[in-house]
């Protein structure tokens, strides 16, 4: 005979589909305290002085948009990954701190943000980490550095990106530095043992995975202050 998982846990499924319910009704109706501003809202420097904002081509349905900076030569070439919900944008000052010490450095808006959003109108392909982890590689055949190892700075979702990276092709990879998100074996283990109150920290990924048209509804609505409140108040 089936048990439900959460009686194992020995936590009823009720309260918690109740609580859940709640807090998602609670995201539809609140309001941010303060009005938070866009990158976009105001002016900045754009590409980093000394650098190019090109496009190069990783993927049959996708031109990437890439930060270039430093001596085009260097053997010591630096990739940076940004996070979620920014772009390209957030290693402002690592980029040209690492160009000036020689480094070639190459920062892309992955795909999906910015400018880097793929060919097909209608999405046919599912965003896995392998399909991430192939545009990381395409990145680099379309600067021609499949022959040497490169250091990988990864943030959040980039993170994401690079673990499935750097696992599939360590003969790419001189170093590997990853902020926020561990190991995926160790992240998966743990969020599984500490059920179901590990679910409190990871629901916006159900949110936006399992009610796609509703969490996109909201982003529209008040460009992802709603997201932005949870992380500042509520996490």
């Amino acid at each position: 005979r089936k048990t439900h998982t959460m009686a194992l846990l020995g936590v009823s499924p009720i309260p918690v589909l109740v609580v859940i319910l709640a807090y998602l009704g609670f995201l539809l109706q609140q309001r941010p305290i303060v009005r938070y501003s866009h990158f976009s809202d105001y002016e900045f420097l754009w590409p980093p002085k000394g650098s190019l904002y090109r496009s190069r081509r990783v993927a049959a349905d996708l031109v990437m948009k890439v930060v270039e900076a430093g001596p085009a030569d260097s053997k010591d070439v630096i990739l940076f990954l940004h996070g979620f919900p920014q772009t390209s944008s957030m290693w402002d000052g690592y980029i040209q701190h690492f160009a000036r010490k020689g480094y070639r450095v190459l920062a892309p808006d992955l795909r999906g943000f910015n400018e880097s959003i793929p060919s097909t109108k209608k999405v046919t392909r599912k965003l896995t980490m392998d399909l991430l982890a192939e545009d990381v590689k395409g990145l680099l055949k379309a600067y021609n550095l499949l022959g040497q190892k490169v250091t990988i700075v990864s943030h959040d979702w980039g993170s994401v990106a690079g673990w499935k990276f750097v696992r599939k092709y360590p003969h790419l990879t001189r170093a590997f530095v990853t902020m926020s998100v561990p190991h995926p074996s160790l992240y998966r283990a743990y969020n599984l043992a500490n059920l179901p109150w590990s679910l409190r920290r990871v629901w916006y990924f159900f949110f936006m995975g399992a009610l796609t048209p509703l969490a996109l509804w909201k982003a529209e609505r008040d460009d992802w202050a709603w997201l932005i409140w949870y992380f500042i108040y509520g996490s």
